[in-house]
């Protein structure tokens, strides 16, 4: 069974929102920070992510705010402020590196609050929560449910395409050859998928915009520890985001 989070997928939701929202607006280094360990925490204390998924998506994410960080320390305008020292030709100025340093906190954190809830929630049982709990329309809802499926479906495609290149080829590579058949293919395949996927969802009753009440198979209940859960979040992180504010720690901008 895939681990999931332990309360309501949209109660998570809600605390991840609330979470990113002053990292986004911060342009300092303790509120990214603060926020961080408290991303991190929620992720020790309540969700049970999928270590080597997480692993998987983070890794390759954090080159992001790591080309950040040198793209700012490098190649950011001159400002008026001491130079901490030479390298590779370019003067590192005080200023610019607690600029570098910011961004690359500030993005690393919100990638981290983002794969981590990915990973710790099923994407089926997020789109099942928001029709039951917020009452998301059905055509939006079972829409995402098709498009989810088709990327295990393309990746199956993807690999039955190759080992009949491989049979016909025997057992010799062409990449370059082999790439455009392998789009057209998939793409020709997609499309099929998607048409079989329209007349389903056309049978069950899903064009007409009025139909809003439907069961479900699997009930995703709103308990009251998820309210407990969302309200507390809530308190913790105003709380902190209130004391960085009183402490004039905060800054709303770069400059």
């Amino acid at each position: 069974m895939i681990p999931v989070v332990s309360v309501n997928p949209l109660a998570a939701l809600i605390a991840v929102i609330i979470n990113t929202i002053p990292v986004f607006i911060s342009f300092d280094i303790y509120t990214p920070a603060v926020f961080l360990a408290l991303a991190v925490a929620n992720t020790i204390l309540v969700s049970h992510i999928r270590v080597k998924e997480f692993l998987k998506l983070f890794m390759p994410l954090t080159t992001l705010p790591v080309s950040l960080f040198f793209l700012n320390l490098f190649f950011s305008a001159s400002i008026e402020s001491s130079a901490l020292y030479h390298l590779f030709g370019f003067t590192i100025q005080s200023r610019i590196l607690l600029r570098a340093f910011i961004i690359f906190l500030r993005s690393f954190t919100l990638i981290y609050i983002s794969v981590s809830y990915l990973t710790a929630v099923n994407a089926i049982e997020l789109v099942n929560s928001l029709m039951q709990q917020i009452h998301l329309s059905p055509r939006i809802g079972y829409s995402i449910y098709t498009a989810w499926n088709i990327i295990p479906f393309i990746g199956r495609e993807i690999t039955r395409i190759k080992n009949v290149h491989l049979i016909r080829s025997g057992g010799k590579r062409n990449r370059i050859k082999e790439t455009i058949p392998l789009i057209v293919t998939i793409l020709i395949n997609s499309i099929r998928h998607a048409e079989r996927a329209s007349v389903s969802m056309y049978i069950r009753g899903l064009e007409d915009s009025g139909s809003k009440k439907r069961t479900f198979l699997h009930n995703s209940k709103w308990r009251p520890t998820d309210t407990i859960y969302a309200v507390s979040y809530f308190f913790i992180a105003f709380g902190l985001f209130f004391i960085i504010i009183k402490k004039g720690l905060f800054r709303f901008s770069l400059g």
